[in-house]
């Protein structure tokens, strides 16, 4: 009895595999070529047999070979077959094996470009580069792939060892069925061409394809009887056609199965078992009896008896392997005729085999499905079949009780799991595409789980893989971009399908140009190629349709391309970033090419692209969108053959809105670190709530930072002149321009914008010391000024600056304080100096008055009470109090100086009297000569600074939403104006008091004896004598002139 393996869910992990390989350099490539792989053809499967192998070997180790520019150093030849020499080579970038074939060998393109439609997908060794090379002056075909020292599996003794022998074969046969799906035969294999790309973790891909052949639309190749003996399947033997010395055999997708079954069988028997019974070995083939060994473990033994099946159509294929491995019981059906069922008498439809059955079932889908829900085919099969019997009841009575329909197509892949794709109708389609339309198609339920589709996906890719399928499909029903079909044959991916994609070279081409796209590497070379393309391709692109197309290829590219969807409705915008997504190489403009003049990847190029959009768009087609759309391609437009005017727009509406929503900022993204600074700078101009835009004083707006974006990006922004077809880069350069195309430039294509960046918002111009901008916002201003003297900025710049140049003049009113102080002197300050100066002069020469009546001090005493009281009246503001009370206070004051004096005081009244009037000089002096309230702000009116000549003007230039100019300069003119004549009306009434005041202080001064004897001062000091009597004359004059003012 067969043993079991313990761990096979290893094979079941590790059957859909896509790594990438492991070579001997840290090369990008992925994929791998054997340094033990041989290369054969003929019966025998040696070189040797060709007697020419040795001879054609045209290099030589340490030589050097030139493949497209780039220099290879040949280190050792590692296969040496009839058909081809393969080669270990290094460059800068690792080791590499060349292949170079042999002439009248090679592979054919078709089989190439095949080849390449699996890059990345880890089922075959990729293929780098393929050409023709001069080798010893004989051209010979090559194909470059990295290489791997791991080897193949034939290079390893793997008897007896289950697990790794199924892990191999369930990985093969998922390769083979992704080689199938392209369309290709591989015809040869056998483990020497089973390669591991990482022995450790067991992943293997096939290689060699030196006979692969590609496969007709039934599915099947007439062939060259070309094969390894050992792994050849008995068809090659059976119907078989000579013509000439060469012997044709039919060969289909089974026959590649049948080889990978015998090449289970040889790991894990050891070939050297089947060299020496070949000949027996073909007679069993052919019989059918090839025997499995008993001791060969479950799974791996059902599945080797599966893959050697006589019978091609009941032989296995990986989707049995698969279902197998996921823990469905397959049956392994050995004998072709094991049914007898007439189905159809009348039209003679007997099925010998339930793959005829099902095919039955569709062809006369009501019949069929009345024979099913009767249970008629559920009896027909019991006796020989009785697991399937289970199944179909199964669908009938619980899983699809009321969908008949998908009753039928369930029962009939559960019947034949490769089952063609029928429709409706009957009629057999020829892919995933034409089930799902036309007439008796399946495309108008796609949100039904039960669609006949899903369940052909169900049984080829697994009920997981479908139900992702599933739910990507309803997805696509509701985005806005639809192409939920393609969801689904993209999804099933049929090897015959392909997307054809319209696009121009040049937008002056009248017709588009059809292109068919097999692969994702098909629709990135298109989009390069092709400047225009087709606007319902734009969309088919953005959609999730395209997203599967991607996952048939990348996995991971598809769930990138579903994240770069996310938030973008613009499919201009959306389709690009989906090339860039899964194409780094791909520019701004999708172009791929880094010769191209108008490759832009760099922040140079960048800049004058975005140069470019605001010149046409502002220049050319006059800021109208619709008409720059339309005459793109034409003879006005300089900048046709630098980008499209698609491209033109998504800049010109990265500066417009959100900066993080356009398609400028999200290109940097995609890139990564590369344009992280240019990034950062165009993020900056587009900030237009920043701190630092937002507090100009100047203008700044989209046209501004679109221009120094691109100043800052490129060497210099550019101004295009139409009319004249100029282009200017300085502002010297306005020389050559006419005056009326400037005007006509300032007033219609933003010219100003141009100016501005290249003055205040010139990124190359250190602004950081104070009102550096400012000024030259003002020869920016000034400037506009010259060409376009109506500019309103302009005009209401002159309105600020001729406002305050006018003001400059010092305010009249300030002379009204001097006129003040200049009568304080002389109505108050001299005379009150010449009362202190005589009574000094009386103290020095009487220090003691002895002989003073008592009738003067009734006199002196009241002299000083009263213009005390007085002030106090006035500085108390006791207008409201009964004029009894000063009276009153006046006496009592003037009785009780009176008693002071007589008692101790009256010998030294001069003195009190000289502190009295010096008492009143320095208190009314501080009240006169005081700082005038109001004074110094006006004063500042005569010279304004710099904020209020340059900020304020170019403040009020540009805020329109200001009728009038108002100047901190002037702003508060009638405030200070009416305070400083506040200050000097209480002034006034200073000097007023202090005038009464000195006048009232003479009568103390006139009855103190001695002082008032101006004779007697006079002899004894001729000179100070006169000097009194003038200062005396001087007094009374001006007492006089005061009562004359007081009368007034």
């Amino acid at each position: 009895m067969a043993g079991t393996i313990a761990d096979s869910g290893t094979a079941v992990a590790d059957i859909t595999a896509t790594s990438a390989c492991r070579t001997e350099s840290d090369s990008e490539y992925s994929g791998t070529v054997t340094a033990k792989a041989t290369f054969t053809c003929g019966t025998t499967g040696t070189a040797a047999a060709n007697g020419t192998a040795d001879d054609a070997a045209k290099i030589q180790a340490k030589e050097e070979i030139t493949l497209r520019g780039n220099r290879y150093s040949v280190d050792r030849l590692i296969g040496n077959g009839g058909e081809a020499e393969v080669y270990v080579v290094s460059s800068a970038k690792g080791n590499f094996a060349l292949k170079l074939y042999r002439r009248g060998n090679g592979v054919s393109k078709d089989i190439l470009k095949r080849l390449e439609r699996l890059k990345g997908k880890a089922a075959i060794v990729d293929i780098l580069e393929t050409g023709s090379v001069n080798v010893g002056g004989e051209d010979r075909g090559y194909v470059l792939m990295p290489l791997c020292k791991d080897g193949s599996v034939a290079a390893y003794d793997l008897r007896k060892n289950a697990a790794a022998i199924l892990q191999v074969t369930a990985m093969i046969a998922r390769n083979l069925s992704e080689l199938h799906k392209v369309g290709l035969l591989h015809k040869d294999i056998k483990p020497e061409n089973i390669l591991y790309t990482d022995k450790a973790s067991g992943l293997v891909v096939l290689s060699d394809f030196g006979i692969a052949d590609v496969l007709g639309d039934d599915g099947s190749v007439n062939t060259p009887q070309s094969r390894t003996v050992i792994y050849a399947a008995p068809e090659l033997y059976a119907n078989t056609t000579r013509i000439g010395d060469v012997t044709y055999a039919i060969m289909t997708a089974a026959s590649d199965y049948y080889a990978l079954g015998m090449s289970v069988l040889s790991m894990w028997m050891g070939d050297s078992e089947f060299r020496k019974k070949e000949p027996e070995l073909v007679k069993l083939k052919i019989q059918g009896k090839l025997p499995v060994p008993d001791d060969m473990p479950e799974p791996l033994r059902t599945i080797t008896r599966g893959l050697l099946i006589g019978k091609p159509e009941n032989r296995w294929s990986y989707e049995e392997i698969r279902r197998t491995l996921e823990g469905e019981n397959i049956p392994v059906v050995e004998d072709a005729e094991i049914l007898r069922i007439v189905f159809d008498s009348g039209k003679n439809k007997i099925a010998h085999t339930a793959k005829e059955l099902a095919q039955f079932m569709m062809e006369d889908q009501a019949l069929g499905t009345a024979y099913l829900y009767k249970g008629k085919i559920s009896g027909w099969i019991s006796r020989v079949m009785p697991e399937m019997e289970v199944k179909l009841n199964d669908i009938v009575e619980r899983i699809y009780p009321k969908n008949q329909l998908a009753g039928l197509y369930a029962a009939a892949l559960a019947l034949d799991p490769q089952l063609p794709f029928y429709n409706r109708k009957g009629n057999v389609c020829v892919n995933v595409n034409k089930l799902l339309n036309g007439d008796g198609g399946f495309g108008s339920s796609l949100g039904d789980r039960s669609n006949p589709v899903y369940l052909y996906s169900e049984v080829r890719l697994g009920k997981k893989e479908t139900d992702g399928i599933y739910s990507r499909t309803c997805a696509a029903l509701k985005d806005s971009f639809g192409y939920a079909k393609s969801v689904i044959v993209w999804g099933i991916y049929d090897r015959k399908y392909f997307r054809t994609l319209q696009g121009k070279k040049t937008g002056k081409e009248e017709k588009f140009t059809e292109v068919d796209c097999y692969n994702i590497t098909d629709v990135v070379r298109f989009c390069s190629e092709y400047r225009v393309v087709a606007d319902e391709d734009k969309q088919f692109l953005c959609s999730l349709g395209f997203a599967e197309m991607v996952r048939v290829f990348s996995e991971k590219d598809a769930d990138r391309l579903i994240q770069v969807r996310k938030g973008i409705k613009d499919y201009e915008m959306l389709y690009r970033l989906v090339i860039q997504t899964i194409n780094p190489a791909a520019d701004i403009s999708l172009i791929t090419d880094p010769k191209d003049p108008n490759y832009a990847m760099d922040g140079e190029s960048i800049g004058l692209l975005v140069n470019v959009a605001f010149c046409a768009f502002r220049c050319v087609f006059d800021s109208e969108r619709d008409k720059m759309y339309k005459e793109w391609y034409s003879d006005i437009n300089p900048y046709s053959g630098i980008c499209p005017a698609s491209l033109a727009d998504l800049l010109l509406k990265s500066f417009q809105g959100d900066y993080k929503d356009s398609y400028l900022h999200k290109f940097f993204l995609s890139k990564g670190d590369m344009f992280a600074a240019q990034d950062k700078w165009v993020a900056y101009c587009t900030d237009y709530d920043s701190a630092d835009n937002v507090g100009k004083s100047g203008p700044y707006n989209e046209d501004i930072a679109m221009m120094k974006a691109a100043e800052g990006l490129a060497d210099g922004a550019q101004f295009y002149f139409p009319a004249s077809g100029e282009t200017v880069y300085y502002l010297d350069d306005l020389k050559k321009i006419k005056k009326d195309e400037i005007c006509e430039a300032l007033d219609f294509y933003a010219l100003d914008a141009w100016l501005a960046v290249k003055l205040q918002e010139n990124p190359k111009r250190d602004l950081s010391k104070r009102l550096t901008y400012e000024r030259f916002t003002v020869k920016y201003l000034k400037l506009i000024g010259k060409y376009d003297k109506d500019d309103e900025n302009f005009k209401r710049y002159n309105e600020a600056t001729t406002a305050v140049g006018w003001h400059q003049l010092p305010p009249p009113v300030l002379l009204l304080g001097l006129l003040e102080k200049i009568a304080a002197v002389a109505l108050w300050l001299i005379p009150c100096l010449a009362m202190l100066f005589m009574l000094v002069i009386g103290a020095i020469d009487y220090p003691v008055l002895d002989n003073v009546g008592k009738s003067v001090y009734w006199v002196w005493g009241g002299g000083i009470a009263f213009p005390l009281l007085l002030n106090l009246f006035f500085y108390n503001r006791s207008y409201d109090r009964n004029l009894f009370t000063y009276i009153f206070r006046f006496i009592i004051l003037t009785v009780a100086v009176y008693f002071l004096c007589k008692w101790f005081l009256g010998k030294y009244i001069i003195y009190v009297t000289i502190a009295a009037v010096a008492a009143a000089i320095v208190w009314f002096a501080k009240q006169m000569f005081s700082r005038d309230e109001g004074a110094s702000e006006l004063r500042k009116m005569w010279n304004p600074d710099e904020d209020q000549t340059i900020l304020e003007p170019l403040h009020y230039a540009f805020n329109p939403s200001e009728d009038k100019f108002v100047s901190s300069l002037f702003a508060n003119e009638k405030f200070f104006r009416s305070k400083y004549l506040k200050s000097l009306l209480h002034k006034l009434k200073h000097l007023v008091l202090a005038a009464m005041t000195t006048f009232l202080l003479l009568f103390p001064v006139a009855v103190i004896p001695r002082i008032s004897d101006t004779e007697k001062i006079t002899e004894n000091h001729p000179k100070i004598g006169n000097t009194i009597n003038k200062i005396t004359e001087k007094v009374h004059e001006n007492v006089s002139e005061v009562r004359k003012d007081e009368q007034k």
